[in-house]
């Protein structure tokens, strides 16, 4: 395996977590706007409108860059991480 390709596994996960950071908030606001929340009431515990869209948002920014991960997959088991994406 090159090094370039091992420093990949390692940095690209790193800019996905800093990726959804930014992302998550943003989707929120766009929720919010939308009107596109989870209203209290019945059976839920919460108090406030809980916005939809926040694993939408971290599902999109995983697969985006899980498209970059080096191949060959460094991995034995590479069919499982292609069935968590899934």
């Amino acid at each position: 395996m090159h090094p370039l390709e091992n420093t990949a596994l390692f940095i690209i996960p790193f800019i996905a977590l800093v990726t959804s950071l930014i992302f998550v908030p943003l989707v929120r606001k766009f929720a919010l706007k939308l009107d596109f929340v989870d209203h209290p009431g019945g059976r839920k515990q919460h108090e406030e409108s809980i916005p939809y869209g926040g694993g939408l948002a971290i599902f999109i920014v995983f697969s985006i860059l899980s498209l970059f991960i080096p191949f060959p997959f460094p991995f034995e088991n590479s069919w499982a991480y292609f069935m968590a994406l899934a």
